[in-house]
């Protein structure tokens, strides 16, 4: 885990090297090297870089169970006691 200290130095690195470049630009640069031609290229790039590192956080499908249900005990009707009084 990086010290405050660290990401203030690293910060300040980070405004200097991209002092007067485009917004664009500096967005652009921590994904990749090249520029974007379009906005729909760049959309895409990050979409599918977004799922690559999502994809470990969901889970997988879960396999249905092989096991049988256990049979319940004979006669499985239900029994209705009126309480007492009732016949």
């Amino acid at each position: 885990m990086l010290s405050w200290n660290e990401i203030r130095h690293r910060s300040i690195k980070f405004s200097r090297e991209w002092k007067g470049t485009t917004s664009e630009k500096s967005v652009d640069r921590p994904y990749r090297k090249e520029p974007f031609l379009t906005d729909r290229q760049r959309v895409e790039y990050l979409f599918a870089l977004y799922e690559q590192l999502t994809a470990p956080l969901v889970a997988a499908p879960r396999k249905p169970s092989r096991r049988r249900p256990a049979p319940g005990p004979a006669g499985d009707a239900m029994i209705l006691d009126g309480g007492p009084g009732e016949p």
